[in-house]
């Protein structure tokens, strides 16, 4: 059996792609790759993938904060490239390598004498009814400040928001960036991808909060992926889920330590057991409901936060 033959002409790249015909064993050979059955590229035809070269990987290179407060991330973007290939850098456009790239971006420190993050940047949020107000912790989009190109594939980011007058430079720094990769033209879906990377802008070694890890939770989640896909690893989750951030509609934190083992204790918690459902009211306030969930290793004891 031999599959038909097809062209994919991408004019706006200056390229085109002959896509030859190809037999089924070439197919299955495409499937030994570094993707994974939960990737969309691993059942692509292997022409279009060789081309687009989909995925995509955050890497924070620096974070500065000037004695004038202002905040500067250097970074580089690449593709995901199958075992055995090198990176390629990527244009956050889409104009120079297909897909434009969407980021976003966090600043916090841990003040000292103090074991959580807090964040740089924040925001009131005001309950769909009743008008209660809560503190939250945000980022900026990469259109907030400045974004600056230093060569294809790696770029400065400077922030609008300035750490605070007498910020303690002793202090350690987490910058995050978080963001997605749109390939849905070439039916690849969307990429995501964060990175975390930990400072003190006086100088010396960083001490950031280490209590939790994404493997673990990836222990059971496979993977681990939250606001739509583009928040993958606990070490930024932790930069806005702390005592900061708080759910106006509910009146529940959203604290990490807090959150993430009511969620898991979900059908045991005592509040629960009494007739009051536990729910967080998230983004266009879609209601998440965490009342039925049951920790499948220990159900009433989550203590065990590296459980497997």
């Amino acid at each position: 059996m031999r599959l038909p033959s097809s062209v994919f002409i991408a004019a706006r790249y200056g390229l085109v792609l002959l896509a030859l015909t190809a037999s089924v064993g070439l197919m299955s050979s495409a499937r030994k790759t570094g993707f994974t059955l939960h990737d969309k590229r691993y059942y692509a035809d292997p022409h279009l993938v060789q081309f687009v070269r989909p995925g995509l990987n955050i890497n924070i290179v620096s974070a500065n904060i000037a004695s004038d407060g202002t905040i500067s991330v250097d970074f580089k973007v690449t593709d995901v490239p199958p075992s055995g290939q090198s990176a390629q850098p990527l244009d956050i456009t889409g104009v120079n390598t297909p897909g434009p790239i969407t980021l976003s971006f966090l600043i916090a420190s841990i003040p000292n004498g103090q074991a959580q993050y807090v964040s740089y940047i924040s925001r009131m949020a005001t309950a769909a009814q009743g008008g209660a107000t809560a503190t939250q912790a945000a980022g900026e989009s990469m259109t907030t400040g400045m974004l600056q190109t230093v060569t294809q594939g790696e770029y400065l980011y400077t922030f609008k928001a300035k750490a605070p007058s007498g910020f303690d430079r002793t202090a350690t720094h987490r910058a995050g960036i978080y963001g997605s990769r749109n390939l849905t033209e070439f039916d690849l879906g969307t990429n995501y991808d964060d990175a975390v990377f930990d400072f003190v802008p006086a100088g010396g070694t960083p001490a950031p909060r280490d209590v939790v890890r994404t493997a673990d939770c990836n222990s059971c989640h496979d993977s681990l992926a939250a606001h739509g896909g583009s928040r993958k690893n606990v070490e930024l989750c932790i930069i806005c889920h702390q005592p900061q951030t708080a759910d106006p509609d509910s009146g529940n934190t959203v604290d990490f330590k807090v959150f993430i083992h009511k969620i898991h204790m979900g059908a045991h918690l005592p509040s629960v057991q009494a007739g009051t459902p536990y729910q967080i009211i998230g983004f266009r306030n879609s209601v998440n409901d965490w009342s039925t969930v049951v920790y499948p290793s220990n159900p009433g004891d989550t203590r065990d936060c590296a459980a497997s």
